[in-house]
Order: structure tokens, then C-alpha cells, then sequence
């Protein structure tokens, strides 16, 4: 009961929860963690958009010097912000295994 009342539900959604995910070993997020997944993708949306204007400027680019102005830096911090959501997402993931005692 602690636990249901830890994580903002009622004991019989909490139980069913629990029974859902190990049994079909997926996870059951909660209200908290919905919330953030949204967030990363938000995020993750937002990365491909700034890589699709990248790429349109370079199909575009007739000269080098707009070619220059994206360099390997840009891409370099692109890359690492799709690093930080793809982790930031596994541990959201990987917490709801753990509330549920997934293995």
C-alpha cells in the first residue's frame, strides 16, 4: 500500500499494474514518467527538425562557405543531444521496470 500510495495510485490500480507488467514484461508507466517520456520526444522532435534544416541548407548550399558554417561542431552537439534523450529515456524506462519488478 506504501508503495501505491508512494507513485499517486489506488492499491487495486497498483496491483493490477504490477500483475500487467510482469506478466506481459512491458512497462507500465506512470502518470510522472508519461510525463517525461513526452518531454524527451518533445526534445528528440526538435533535434530532427534542426538536422532537417542542416541538411536542406546543405543540399541548397551552390557555394562551400554556407557548406563551412555547418561544420562537423553542429552535428557533433546534435548528436550528443539524441544521446542525452535516448539515455534519458532508458532510465525512464528502466525505473518503470524497476517499480514493477520487472526482470
Amino acid at each position: 500500500m506504501k508503495r501505491a500510495d508512494h507513485y499517486g495510485m489506488k492499491f487495486t490500480v497498483w496491483v493490477r499494474n504490477l500483475i500487467a507488467a510482469n506478466l506481459t514484461h512491458q512497462p507500465i508507466m506512470t502518470e510522472q514518467q508519461i510525463v517525461e517520456l513526452r518531454a524527451a520526444n518533445r526534445e528528440l522532435a526538435s533535434i530532427g527538425r534542426n538536422l532537417n534544416q542542416i541538411a536542406k541548407a546543405m543540399n541548397q548550399a551552390v557555394d562551400l562557405k554556407v557548406r563551412d558554417r555547418v561544420n562537423y561542431d553542429h552535428i557533433v552537439e546534435l548528436q550528443a543531444g539524441i544521446e542525452k534523450q535516448k539515455k534519458a529515456i532508458y532510465k525512464i524506462v528502466s525505473e518503470s521496470n524497476s517499480v514493477w519488478q520487472v526482470k
